[in-house]
């Protein structure tokens, strides 16, 4: 049971790579089969910008260098049934050379062209 007296905070990480950004990369997740941006929560002795990081090896196998870009904030009540959640959305660049691959709580790595995101089901609020 989690507390519903203030909201948790949690990252998710839209993930491009191309020469233009042409390219999405998302999860499906292991406990839905939907697809989603890349996240989680963010632990209690850490940073945002470093769960980011965390997250991307847990569930991509990728180490980023480059620190990532502060997207948005999105803090709708309705937006997660699970629990009061404000999310910090970053974008992260990904070299051509990276091959990710699903790890921890992902059930598959998925990259996308971006004009085909409108074609997939997504998990709650992530599309």
């Amino acid at each position: 049971q989690y507390c519903m007296c203030t909201p948790n905070l949690a990252i998710d990480v839209v993930i491009v790579s191309g020469e233009n950004d042409e390219n999405l990369w998302l999860v499906r997740r292991r406990d839905t089969s939907q697809l989603a941006t890349l996240g989680g929560f963010v632990e209690i002795n850490e940073s945002a910008e470093y769960a980011v990081k965390r997250e991307i090896k847990e569930e991509m196998g990728i180490d980023i260098t480059e620190p990532p870009e502060l997207f948005g904030i999105y803090s709708d009540p309705r937006r997660d049934n699970r629990r009061r959640t404000v999310s910090a959305v970053y974008v992260v660049r990904l070299e051509a050379s990276s091959s990710p691959h699903a790890g921890d709580d992902a059930k598959e790595v998925k990259n996308i062209p971006m004009d085909d995101i409108e074609n997939y089901e997504y998990f709650a609020d992530h599309r």
